[in-house]
């Protein structure tokens, strides 16, 4: 496979998210691969495993967009990218502009986002995606919960 092909594929990837944010879950279902060892952690800390699963995770988590058709992409930081003829990770800042609330008003959202594909039948596919709203950084106790504090 080419990095032209894998370029469209995550440039198809892009696109998706911008239909997800806007309460269509369909292109970005259409970019992940329907293996049984497909995975996808999402901000809410939802964790899927299997096609199943995760396909019922993005139904679920566009539909908290569903009243937001002004979303917006704002873009996509690529951080890191490796790619082997078996498999590609990219990790990216995704920033968007999103109607989370359902008040019609829209809010910066901004995720940490690494994913992984795989080339199936000729086409890159996402077999894993982890995605967090951490995007600075901070103390080893900005991780920490449930401490009693002194």
């Amino acid at each position: 496979m080419t990095d032209g092909e894998l370029d469209a594929a995550i440039e198809r990837y892009h696109a998706a998210a911008g239909e997800f944010i806007r309460g269509n879950p369909e292109p970005q279902k259409a970019v992940f691969s329907r293996g049984d060892d497909v995975s996808l952690v999402n901000p809410a800390g939802v964790v899927a495993r299997g096609w199943a699963d995760a396909a019922q995770a993005i139904e679920r988590a566009s539909a908290q967009f569903a009243d937001g058709s002004d979303g917006e992409v704002v873009g996509f930081e690529r951080l890191a990218q490796q790619v082997t003829p078996e498999l590609a990770y990219i990790m990216e800042i995704e920033r968007f502009r999103v109607n989370a609330c359902g008040c019609g008003e829209l809010a910066d959202m901004e995720l940490r986002v690494t994913s992984i594909l795989r080339p199936e039948d000729g086409i890159w596919k996402v077999v894993h995606r982890h995605a967090d709203p951490i995007t600075t950084t901070g103390p080893p106790s900005s991780a920490l919960r449930g401490l009693a504090s002194s």
